[in-house]
């Protein structure tokens, strides 16, 4: 899973501050994974790993991406009935 995230996540045209960022997060994943012994401690890493790459993705786009947002936004209102607006 780890690396499957890594690599999708080594295609996203971020600055190198939110390189950084990334390639922090996915350490602190393998440090939180790895030094968990059982089953549910690894389980566990998995999780607070994989909710801080969203997190930190979160935040790097709405900084580096804000175009994407907007282009959501825009996405959303078109989807929406012309009556719940």
């Amino acid at each position: 899973m780890r690396r499957l995230v890594h690599f999708l996540l080594g295609g996203l045209p971020t600055t190198p501050a939110g390189t950084r960022a990334l390639a922090a997060t996915m350490a602190d994943w393998r440090h939180e994974t790895a030094k968990g012994g059982s089953l549910p401690n690894r389980l566990r890493g998995n999780a607070v790993g994989m909710w801080s790459v969203v997190r930190v993705l979160a935040v790097v786009s709405l900084k580096e991406l804000p175009g994407a947002w907007t282009a959501v936004g825009n996405l959303v209102r078109r989807l929406l009935p012309a009556h719940s607006r």
